[in-house]
Formats: C-alpha cells, sequence, structure tokens
C-alpha cells in the first residue's frame, strides 16, 4: 500500500479504542483473545475520494474497513470506470490477491467517505489465518457470503441490463418500423399519384375518342332507321293504292312474301336494340368523365352510391362471365374527399371481386350510415372463391398479387388502403376459402347535404355480362 503523507494518516489511539473498533470487524467476531493480535493492525485515515489500492497491483495486505465506506471499482472497455460494489465498515476488502500470490488486484478501491482502515500485511494474514482458526472461519465465511451477494448483485445487475438492452432493443424496432411505414407511405403515395393521374388521363382520352364517333353514329343510324320506316310505309300506300290486276303476278307474289308489317317491326326493333347499346356506350363516357373528374374539382362533395354505379359501370367482366350487382344503398350524406381518389378505391374493390368468381356470381353493393361515429359504411361483397387466412393477411401488402404474371401488380388494394387511411377512414377485409370475401369501407362524412341519388336497393338488378 502507497503511503502519502498527504491523504493517510496513521492514526495514534489507544488500546481499548482500537479494540472496540477491531472487536466490531468481522474477522474477529466472537475471538476471545483479541488483546494478543492487535500489533498486526495498522491503522490509517483515508480521505474520501482518495485510492486505497489499484487495479493490477500485487495484493501485499488485506483492508479492514473500520469506519466510513470503501468503493470497488472496475474498468470498462472505454477505460471508464464502474462502482461494483461498497464495503461497508466493520468488514474487510483485498482478500482474495492477498491469499493467491500469483493473482492481481482486479479491482481498484477507494474510499467513499472519510475511512479509517486497518492494514494486514501478508505475513500477518497468514500467521492469522493459520494460528487463529476463529479468524480464519470468519473470514473464509466472510468470503463466501460476499462471493453470494456478488453474484446476486451481478445477477440483477444482468437482469437490469438485459431489461434495458430489450427496451432499446423493443424502441429501436419500433423506430425502424415507423420509418420503414413513412418511407413505404411516401412510396404508396407517390405510386397512388402517378397512378391516378394515368387512370385519369386514360379515361378522359377514352372518353374523348368514344365520344366523336359515337356522335355521327348515333345521328346516322337515327337518320336510317327514319328513313327506312319511310319507305316501308311508301311501300304500304303503294301496295294498297295499286290495283291488284296492274300488278304483274311476279309483283304480287314478291309484295306478299315480303310481308312489309313484319319488316317494318322487326326494322324498328333492331334500331332500338341499337339505340340501347349506344345508350350503354353514352353511359360508360359519362361514368368515365365522372371518374376522371375533368368536369368537378378534385377535392369536394362526393355522392357515394353514384361512385359505386359508375364503378360498376367501369368494371371490365370477361364475356364468359355473368355477374349480378345486388344494390342495396341508403339515404346517405355526401362526403369531403378526393373523389377521383375514392373512386380509385371503390372500382379496385369491385375488380378484385370481379376477378375472384369464376364463372357466375353475384356482388353486393351496400351503404349504410353510422350516425353514432358520423361515418359512411361502404360493404362490397362477393360471393367468388374466396382467401385462405395467410392470403387475407397480406391483401395490403404492397406488390402482393395472387394474379397470373403479368395480369396484376400487386397494387391496387395496398394504394386504396392508403387513400382510405388519409381520409381518416378504415378498410377491412373479411374472407373464407371457397365461400367468398367481404370489404368494409368507413369513410367519416365530411358534409351535412344528403345525397341527390335516391334509396336504390334491387334484388335482382345491375346484372352484367
Amino acid at each position: 500500500m502507497k503511503r502519502s503523507a498527504n491523504h493517510q494518516k496513521v492514526i495514534a489511539m489507544n488500546r481499548d479504542e482500537v479494540l472496540k473498533l477491531l472487536k466490531s470487524n468481522i474477522i474477529f467476531e466472537a475471538h476471545e483473545k483479541i488483546d494478543d493480535i492487535t500489533d498486526i493492525v495498522h491503522l490509517k485515515k483515508i480521505m474520501a475520494g482518495d485510492v486505497i489500492f489499484k487495479k493490477g497491483e500485487a495484493g501485499s495486505f488485506i483492508v479492514l474497513v473500520l469506519t466510513g465506506t470503501v468503493g470497488v471499482y472496475i474498468e470498462e472497455s472505454n477505460g471508464s470506470e464502474v462502482l461494483l460494489t461498497t464495503v461497508e465498515k466493520n468488514s474487510f476488502v483485498g482478500e482474495m490477491a492477498t491469499i493467491d500470490d500469483n493473482m492481481k488486484r482486479m479491482a481498484t478501491t477507494k474510499a467513499e467517505t472519510d475511512t479509517l482502515i486497518g492494514v494486514i500485511y501478508n505475513n500477518d494474514f497468514w500467521n492469522l489465518f493459520s494460528n487463529e482458526p476463529v479468524c480464519a472461519n470468519n473470514i473464509l465465511k466472510a468470503i463466501n457470503k460476499r462471493l453470494r451477494e456478488t453474484d446476486n448483485t451481478l445477477i440483477l445487475e444482468l437482469r437490469k441490463k438485459t431489461e434495458t438492452l430489450e427496451k432499446f432493443n423493443r424502441s429501436l424496432e419500433k423506430k425502424v418500423s415507423e420509418k420503414i411505414e413513412e418511407l413505404r407511405e411516401k412510396d404508396m403515395e407517390l405510386l397512388e399519384m402517378d397512378r391516378v393521374a394515368g387512370i385519369g388521363t386514360l379515361a378522359s382520352g377514352i372518353a374523348h375518342e368514344i365520344n366523336n364517333p359515337l356522335g355521327f353514329l348515333k345521328s346516322t343510324v337515327k337518320s336510317l332507321v327514319k328513313d327506312s320506316v319511310r319507305i316501308l310505309d311508301s311501300m304500304n300506300v303503294i301496295k294498297n293504292e295499286l290495283n291488284q290486276e296492274t300488278l304483274s303476278t311476279e309483283h304480287t307474289k314478291y309484295l306478299h312474301e315480303m310481308n312489309l308489317a313484319n319488316l317494318n317491326a322487326g326494322i324498328i326493333k333492331k334500331g332500338e336494340r341499337i339505340f340501347r347499346g349506344i345508350d350503354r356506350i353514352e353511359s360508360i363516357i359519362k361514368s368515365l368523365r365522372s371518374f376522371s373528374r375533368l368536369d368537378i374539382e378534385s377535392f369536394g362533395q362526393l355522392d357515394i352510391n353514384r361512385s359505386l354505379d359508375e364503378a360498376a359501370e367501369l368494371v371490365n367482366v370477361p364475356v364468359d362471365r355473368k355477374i349480378q350487382f345486388i344494390k342495396n344503398y341508403a339515404d346517405i350524406p355526401k362526403i369531403e374527399c378526393a373523389s377521383n381518389a375514392i373512386n380509385q378505391c371503390l372500382l379496385h374493390i369491385i375488380n378484385n371481386a370481379v376477378d375472384a368468381i369464376d364463372d357466375n356470381g353475384v356482388i353486393g353493393l351496400k351503404t349504410t350510415c353510422d350516425k353514432e361515429s358520423g361515418h359512411i359504411i361502404i360493404v362490397i361483397n362477393d360471393n367468388g372463391k374466396g382467401m385462405s387466412e395467410e392470403i387475407r393477411k397480406q391483401v395490403f401488402n404492397p406488390f402482393f398479387t395472387t394474379k397470373p404474371v403479368g395480369s396484376g401488380t400487386g397494387m391496387g388494394l395496398s394504394i386504396t388502403e392508403r387513400i382510405i387511411k388519409r381520409h381518416k377512414g378504415k378498410i377491412e377485409c373479411i374472407s373464407k376459402e371457397g365461400e367468398g370475401t367481404t370489404f368494409t369501407v368507413s369513410l367519416p362524412a365530411g358534409g351535412l347535404e344528403p345525397c341527390d341519388t335516391p334509396n336504390r336497393n334491387s334484388a335482382n338488378k345491375g346484372a352484367k355480362q
């Protein structure tokens, strides 16, 4: 032990005072002849913060802590010291390196407070240990107790560090997850904007391109039907006014076989069929224009019932399937939203419902208003093939698709979910393999104006093939 005049002082005490301090120390507990061994203990005063011995030094003495508190410090990899444990008065420290001559001090010991210590040097320690069984037993019991306490302390500290590390790990995972979600949302926004803009441009282009020849076709067919009817009417007049005697037999037979009445009815019927087709094309053009929002603002009030009708009109149903749309619309208020985006959502969901039906099937379109929450509820269900639970959990994941390569991007429902969330709404999917799928969308009703669309409930209407 290094001696320093500034920090370590030899204490002059009378014999009774020394005996009283030593008897209170665990080494001399229950020792009846302590008077004979007090000379081996060298009393020293250590000031708070001063080093008693350093890590790496040879163990040339053991330290009895008679008053105050001593701290045992270990060194971390970065060179900083960490308090491992404290040794209170009436105990001792530094015995391990003293017992094993080849062991260096494993830690640095400092005075935590102004401390009075007793130093027993090696030779005296071994004489005490060999010749005084009571002291030897006390030393071994104290070492064993300290090891147990140290083990428990280390275990508790390790558990605490582990909990802290796990907490930090959870926090880090949460931050990483939030950052990934933030980046994902930004990617979705970019993809959504690009996709919506592209579809809007495409829809408006298609509507424009179809509308011009459609107008020409409609006027031409209308004129053609009128002319045909006039020709047939004229032929009827000629037939009725001409004397049968003035007509040759061949002409009479020809007029009879022509059956002008039936021919007239057929032309009118075919004309009506052509006009129904033209009306259908006009309806599609109207839906495309409305869908691409060419004639209204991109953000404003939207009639969900009408949007569902338009989406059902636009959806592409393969010719080999017969799909019936059953509509059950409530009188719901219009909602404040990005109209183009919400229309995209409805079209995505209905398209998926059509794809889920292999042959003939039914798609239900239903709207209700939850007055308690102030939300519009949209339910779109089908009786198609449904999904397994494993697939259902992934339907909103970007780029996830069950369609063949080249048939789908896997972005439709992911974009849909993002749009719904951006409108402070919710979307849920319930599906069972072999029974069908139901998508439920909840959107806040931002406006109070009632829908212009009447309550249109149909049990057997809306069939599309």
